[in-house]
This record gives structure tokens, C-alpha cells and sequence, in this order.
């Protein structure tokens, strides 16, 4: 496959592979890449030659660990890592400048490293069904406009967040929150509220007003 210099997307979806081949990164012109629902365990340091992808989809499969050399690929702007098992995410991720969409969701994070906020162009962020117990730093994201935080254990959002000026649609259903948070009424874009499945015994409709 590695002969196809000309390629410029590649779909290995819902199949059963479970190494990806070396010659596939010799597809130097290679813009997507899709490879999700597989059974993939590595990805292998070689992807950096993977120099003008823009789409790289890995979600559905078992990988742990990525490699370094993973967020040198600077034009990307979809990275779906959805159902994997991750649990933690580089503090390099700050060099993917064109990312618009970042998913992450059933993955075992806790935390995201404060560098992702240095993600200027990032639209889109999903981290459902994680570990968080808080809302992870992620105050300086000025153009996110979609934000799923729902199926983890957040018990509050801090005043920070309202440091995403952007936002329009944000989803916390089952978590851990008693009140509705009052950062909230501070979020003036949002349109679309998704507070289900929590411990909200109480519905304060100053608090969003």
C-alpha cells in the first residue's frame, strides 16, 4: 500500500486489524486517515511522517499510549481518540495550532494538561465518560463552541469557565452536581443546556438569569 503516493484518504473502518503497517506511513500525502473500530494496541512513532494530515480518526480501538512524534503532525484539525483507553494526554498537544475537533470520549483521563489551551482554533472538545471529578482547566478556550463533559463525577464548575466566551452548547448529564452551577448565567452564548441524571433536587431559575 505503501506505493500509493498519491493517496490522499484511507479508510480502514470497523475492521480487525491490529497493527497498522509500516508502509503505510510512506503515504506521504495522505490527508485522512480513518482507522477506527479495529483493534489497534500502538500507533507507531513513524506516523510523524504522515506530514499533511488533516482528519486522523483512531476511535474504537485499545490504545493506550500515543506516541510523541503523534503531535508534531501540525495540520491537523480532527483528531477522534473516542473509546480508547488513555489515561493521560501529552502536554504537546499545544503544537496541533489547526485543531478544530478533539475527541476523547470512554477513555480513563482525569486531567487535561494546561497546554491544550494554547488550542486557539479548537471548536469542539468531548470528553465524555472519563474520570474527571472536576472541570479540566480548559478557561482559555475563547472559541470552543461545544463542550460535553457528561458521565463523569463533577460535582461543580468553577467561575473560571466562563473564561470560554464561545461556548453555545454544553452537556454535563450524569455527574455529581446538587445545584445548578452559577458560573452558568455567565456563559451568554450558550443555547443548549443539558443538565440531566444529576443530584439537582432544586431548580434555581435565577441562577440562570
Amino acid at each position: 500500500i505503501g506505493r500509493l503516493k498519491k493517496l490522499k484518504k484511507l479508510s480502514f473502518a470497523v475492521s480487525e486489524i491490529k497493527e497498522i503497517p509500516l508502509s503505510l506511513y510512506d503515504l506521504s500525502e495522505l490527508e485522512t486517515l480513518q482507522l477506527s473500530s479495529n483493534r489497534i494496541k500502538k500507533i507507531q512513532p513513524q506516523i510523524v511522517n504522515l506530514s499533511q494530515l488533516k482528519i486522523l480518526s483512531l476511535g474504537g480501538n485499545e490504545i493506550g499510549h500515543l506516541p510523541g512524534t503523534l503531535w508534531n503532525l501540525d495540520q491537523l484539525i480532527w483528531l477522534g481518540l473516542e473509546f480508547n483507553k488513555l489515561r493521560r494526554l501529552s502536554k504537546k498537544i499545544h503544537q496541533l495550532k489547526k485543531l478544530e475537533y478533539l475527541n476523547l470520549e470512554s477513555n480513563q483521563l482525569n486531567q487535561l494538561p494546561v497546554s491544550i489551551n494554547e488550542l486557539k482554533k479548537l471548536e469542539l472538545l468531548d470528553l465524555t465518560s472519563n474520570k474527571f471529578k472536576q472541570c479540566p482547566n480548559i478557561y482559555d478556550l475563547k472559541n470552543l463552541r461545544w463542550l460535553r463533559l457528561d458521565e463523569n463525577k463533577i460535582k461543580e464548575l468553577p467561575m473560571e469557565l466562563e473564561g470560554v466566551i464561545g461556548l453555545e452548547q454544553l452537556i454535563l448529564s450524569n455527574n455529581k452536581l446538587k445545584k445548578v452551577p452559577q458560573v452558568i448565567k455567565r456563559l451568554k452564548n450558550v443555547s443548549f443546556l443539558c443538565l440531566d441524571k444529576n443530584k439537582i433536587k432544586r431548580l434555581d431559575v435565577d441562577s440562570l438569569m
